[in-house]
């Protein structure tokens, strides 16, 4: 975190708990905030558009299109790189 921090020079990130780079060299972020991505030397904070992720991610993947989320008391979050798009799956 601190390399991704220093090398980009973003300040301050929230406690990250994943980091995840996918196929297009898009660094993914999952923080005790919610969910962050680097592009383009451009950090993007993707719980503003998108509420649910604002909420802590522990852990990220990828299966095609899709991020996968791993969250606190959200289940698991299926984001859609492509459209946007955010799918839940809650625990009973």
């Amino acid at each position: 975190k601190d390399t991704i921090i220093k090398k980009y020079n973003f300040g301050s990130i929230p406690t990250t708990n994943a980091i995840f780079v996918d196929d297009e060299q898009i660094i993914w972020l999952g923080t005790i905030n919610g969910l962050y991505k680097i592009k383009n030397n451009e950090l993007v904070f993707l719980g503003k558009t998108e509420p649910i992720l604002k909420f802590r991610i522990n852990d990220i993947n990828q299966v095609d299109n899709y991020l996968i989320l791993a969250t606190n008391g959200n289940g698991i979050i299926f984001f859609n790189k492509k459209n946007q798009q955010v799918y839940t799956i809650n625990s009973a």
